[in-house]
């Protein structure tokens, strides 16, 4: 059951705090978008200890690599491939190493599920996400949430991260693809 896989995860980067967050498909879910997923994708900032003591406290909570030839490159990666055994349900985890992602951090959405309160990605920072990713099944995301939110979601915030993410990348397109995105749903709305 993925509320296991929460759970651990919870339990694992609680006490001391690893600052992380949920993002993808289940936060898509969280900000109101029914959305079939089996896997749970998460982001962790392991500056306040190291990536050994993460997978550690992972490990500890049935949460490890999918293979052991994947564990013994995971200390020096950036990309975790998981999994909860207990649950078996698949886990990616990402080490959050710039500015931006502090970012996110700092802005989550804290949501009690089944009594474990999880961490996910803000409304504003998951459609910023999403657009970089640019996929169809990512626009579609962004199109729900902006239906489902409407006026309850920061605008000013979104175009803020936008810029942000715009100049961090080597080939600016997030603003261009909101700009595009808000337009076409306009027009569907006449």
């Amino acid at each position: 059951m993925i509320l296991d896989a929460f759970r651990a995860l919870a339990a694992a980067l609680g006490e001391p705090p690893v600052p992380w967050y949920v993002f993808g498909a289940q936060a898509v879910v969280i900000h109101g978008i029914p959305r079939l997923t089996a896997d749970i994708d998460v982001a962790i900032d392991a500056s306040t200890t190291t990536p050994e003591r993460v997978l550690e406290r992972l490990d500890r909570e049935g949460i490890g690599a999918r293979s052991e030839v994947l564990r013994a490159a995971m200390a020096s990666a950036r990309l975790w491939p998981l999994v909860h055994a207990a649950s078996s349900t698949p886990i990616d985890a990402i080490l959050v190493d710039s500015d931006i992602d502090l970012g996110f951090l700092a802005r989550v959405k804290r949501v009690d599920i089944g009594g474990c309160v999880l961490p996910f990605l803000s409304a504003e920072d998951l459609i910023a996400t999403k657009l970089v990713a640019g996929r169809r099944k990512d626009r579609e995301d962004v199109r729900g949430i902006l239906d489902s939110l409407g006026d309850a979601l920061d605008v000013a915030l979104l175009e803020r991260v936008l810029d942000d993410l715009d100049r961090a990348l080597d080939e600016p397109r997030v603003v261009r693809r909101f700009a595009v995105l808000r337009r076409s749903m306009r027009a569907r709305k006449r």
